[in-house]
């Protein structure tokens, strides 16, 4: 079996022994010697794939989540890609608020804001080129991180919830805001001067 196979087993395999201890006890309890003891691993094979537990940590929601997002297409496939992200969400819970608890709501909004911004960009693209325009540099970075800053809000605000979200009513509302918003701000931006005509 190849290395790079073998390597990411071993890393879901301790992915999957911290997903098992965080339904038992808070992060800020759980030990490197917990995670190898729970499938008999030893402590050479932790650090040879993670610096500490919060850099697992982090890998595990990249692998479960933000990767599979990143696998949409997110101008076709944004309802899509929200209903795995909130589904995502309710059946994690538990762990995304240890995370929260953890590393504290700012690096995880700081982590969310970093990982979505490949959604802001392919559906300012898919806008530009609906509407046959170029937006200026400025005005690109200034939307990408508006509209990041909003969706990246909204998440952890469902992440913090303690209530099951209506998954259909944000799917909706959240599509039709940012369809409707962004076409028309990329079709008014050449009259403003913020993007030239294709």
């Amino acid at each position: 079996m190849p290395y790079a196979v073998t390597s990411n087993n071993t890393k879901k395999t301790l992915a999957d022994a911290l997903k098992i201890l965080l339904e038992k006890k808070p992060l800020a309890k759980i030990t490197v010697s917990d995670i190898i003891r729970a499938f008999s691993l030893n402590r050479k094979t932790f650090y040879s794939h993670f610096h500490d537990i919060h850099d697992l940590l982090k890998w595990l929601l990249n692998q479960e989540a933000i990767e599979r997002i990143k696998s949409f297409t997110i101008a076709m496939e944004f309802e899509e890609a929200m209903v795995f992200l909130l589904k995502y969400i309710e059946e994690n819970r538990h762990i995304l608020n240890c995370v929260c608890d953890s590393l504290g709501s700012l690096e995880i909004k700081r982590g969310l804001y970093k990982d979505f911004e490949f959604i802001a960009e392919k559906m300012l693209s898919a806008a530009e080129k609906a509407q046959n325009v170029r937006l200026s540099a400025e005005y690109r970075t200034f939307l990408e991180s508006f509209f990041i800053e909003a969706m990246a809000g909204k998440l952890f605000e469902i992440i913090q919830s303690k209530e099951s979200c209506d998954r259909e009513q944000i799917i909706e509302y959240v599509s039709f805001t940012i369809h409707v918003s962004l076409e028309a701000l990329v079709a008014s931006a050449v009259s403003a001067g913020k993007a030239n005509p294709l």
